[in-house]
């Protein structure tokens, strides 16, 4: 593939790929969650489903179901947010995003909490 047919798929990918974190932004924002702190590999294979399913708020539903239900065990917040990345790297393995997600796995766990919960303070 020549150098110009390979910029012109990276400009709609780019594009896709921006406007699906715009929408999950959004809309985790309306849940009172931050996006933006979440580990990149949840980022990451939300951004692919969102895509692919053209639809965010479905995300963020699925996201808030996981997160409750790690919530209903005793686990120290560390737990909780290794859970939700292992859960979202199976994910992201199946929709097809093998190698992605297992670059991502090498990323660190970020210094912030996951989830912040906007009335209580409380985080996962």
């Amino acid at each position: 593939m020549s150098l110009f047919q390979n910029a012109s798929f990276e400009a709609p990918n780019r594009s896709l790929a921006e406007a699906a974190s715009e929408a999950l932004t959004t809309a985790f924002e309306e849940v009172g969650l931050q996006f933006s702190n979440f580990h990149p590999t949840i980022q990451a294979v939300m951004k692919r489903a969102a895509i692919s399913s053209a639809h965010a708020k479905q995300q963020v539903e699925r996201f808030v179901r996981v997160a409750a239900m790690a919530d209903k065990y005793d686990l120290s917040d560390e737990q909780k947010q290794y859970a939700l990345v292992k859960a979202y790297e199976r994910h992201g393995e199946r929709i097809g995003m093998g190698a992605k997600v297992v670059s991502l796995r090498r990323q660190p766990f970020p210094t912030r909490p996951v989830i912040m919960d906007r009335t209580s303070d409380s985080h996962i």
